[in-house]
């Protein structure tokens, strides 16, 4: 690696490269390195669904910047879609999350995707859900000191009308 950084400046010495040909070479690597790492799977039932970036090694979820046309860390607020044109019901939704200390962790365990969802007011109730990444198959957990067992009969119904699917990312820049 230092052989090719003192390589890089001796050649910007004698023959400075556009800054254009310098960031599309910087990006090329980019690609090149997290290509092979960045998946993105989208989800639905029926005609409601949601896709996720993620690095298929470290199980790290992404959201897409439009306007960088980049992959960034994930965040809610990026995952709404037409939020500047629902009055109301989203800033609640945000204003219950942030209140809420939503907390979002994300892995890769057995050739699963695993993201676990708590709350930081109480880390013992959580939901976990786990895509296998193999056959694509969504499994839900939900545990909670007062769960009476109807929620989890619940998601998995849900989970297993789910249907995933491997996509195109829509960008390998982080």
């Amino acid at each position: 690696m230092k052989i090719i950084t003192y390589s890089l400046i001796a050649s910007q010495t004698i023959a400075p490269l556009y800054s254009q040909e310098i960031i599309q070479d910087i990006d090329s690597q980019l690609t090149a390195f997290w290509g092979k790492e960045v998946s993105r799977v989208y989800c639905s039932s029926k005609s409601l669904g949601f896709d996720l970036h993620f690095n298929s090694k470290s199980g790290e979820i992404y959201s897409y910047n439009d306007f960088s046309n980049k992959l960034e860390p994930f965040s809610i607020e990026s995952e709404i879609p037409f939020k500047d044109i629902i009055p109301g019901g989203v800033d609640d939704f945000l204003w219950s999350w942030r209140d809420s200390q939503i907390k979002i962790e994300s892995t890769i365990r057995s050739d699963d995707l695993q993201i676990k969802m708590y709350s930081g007011v109480s880390p013992q109730d959580y939901i976990i859900a786990s895509l296998n990444l193999k056959n694509l198959k969504l499994k839900v957990d939900i545990k909670s000191q007062y769960s009476t067992g109807e929620e989890q009969i619940i998601a998995d119904s849900i989970a297993s009308r789910i249907k995933c699917e491997y996509i195109e990312p829509e960008s390998y820049k982080l």
